[in-house]
């Protein structure tokens, strides 16, 4: 622009354009200081200069730009993932874990022993729960008869003892009738059966509820009444492995491997065609649910619960 051939009014108002300009130049450069996501960088030098767009990252200065290092980046990102994997883990658990009921049915008082669990004092019709996580392995819940326990909780059983304590942290002593488990998780099936390897002492069934689609374990027979004369102790029927012992009864030795029933393992499965007579039983004694199946353990129950369908 010839600034001698303008007159000084429009002289001043060019300057005051200009200036106006020159603000709102200004104005845009705080907005970016300030974090805007970008800016409209205007030039003051002629009239027909076009704005330009600039993210503010490359606008401000170095020493007002927030720097995070890649490390500190990578371990909160490997820090979330964690927390990710152990939520979905957790509800995987929670999902999968099962309550297991123990019912007293029986006339007399019974006193179930668990590992893991301890064990409990019930009367006619009261129930024992316990509450197992997903992945549970290797589980037994037994009856036990005829106990007496002090104040302590010392005390000993006829039947299924388990070191003179109500709250067991071993197995119980035989003649007893077993209930077997091991849940599964993420998918997997749980598995239980009903032993009558270390004797028997108490009718037991151990029955999926809430609807599963699987079969229940039962055996509803007093076998104590029924009991070999060989095999009759107090309170109970014995095996042949805990009355005799022998490699032969016991699946021990030369036959560890390739155990055949005998007439005392027979006579067991004749009265309990669903628990495990002998050690190698496993083709007609093993039952399996979905993970997250939650059961129970009914102590003498009815005749009419044999292979009832839930």
């Amino acid at each position: 622009m010839r600034w001698h051939n303008l007159d000084s009014r429009t002289i001043i108002l060019h300057a005051a354009k200009r200036g106006r300009r020159k603000r709102r130049a200004s104005l845009l450069w705080t907005i970016v200081a300030t974090g805007s996501i970008a800016a409209i960088n205007t030039s003051t030098a002629g009239e027909s200069s076009k704005p330009q767009f600039t993210t503010a990252a490359r606008t401000l200065p170095s020493q007002t730009r927030p720097r995070i290092p890649r490390a500190a980046s990578s371990m909160a990102s490997t820090r979330v993932l964690h927390l990710i994997i152990a939520l979905v883990l957790a509800v995987t658990v929670a999902t999968d874990a099962a309550t297991i009921t123990v019912v007293n049915r029986c006339s007399y008082t019974v006193w179930p022993g668990a590992l893991p669990g301890g064990g409990a004092r019930l009367d006619p019709g009261k129930s024992w729960q316990l509450n197992m996580p997903a992945g549970t392995a290797g589980a037994r819940v037994w009856p036990r008869t005829g106990c007496t326990f002090d104040g302590s909780g010392r005390g000993r059983c006829i039947t299924g003892d388990c070191g003179g304590a109500l709250a067991c942290s071993v197995s119980g002593q035989q003649p007893t009738t077993l209930a077997e488990y091991t849940l599964g998780r993420g998918g997997s099936r749980d598995f239980f059966d009903l032993s009558v390897i270390d004797g028997f002492n108490t009718p037991m069934s151990f029955q999926p509820v809430g609807g599963a689609p699987c079969r229940a374990a039962t055996c509803a027979v007093d076998i104590t009444r029924e009991c070999l004369p060989e095999l009759k102790v107090p309170g109970g029927c014995a095996s042949a492995c805990g009355k005799f012992g022998g490699d032969t009864y016991c699946c021990r030795g030369q036959f560890e491997h390739n155990c055949p029933p005998t007439n005392y393992s027979r006579f067991f499965k004749g009265k309990c065609p669903d628990a495990y007579s002998y050690a190698k039983d496993d083709q007609t004694s093993t039952f399996t649910c979905p993970a997250g199946t939650n059961y129970q353990i009914v102590l003498c129950p009815a005749r009419n619960d044999l292979h009832m369908d839930q």
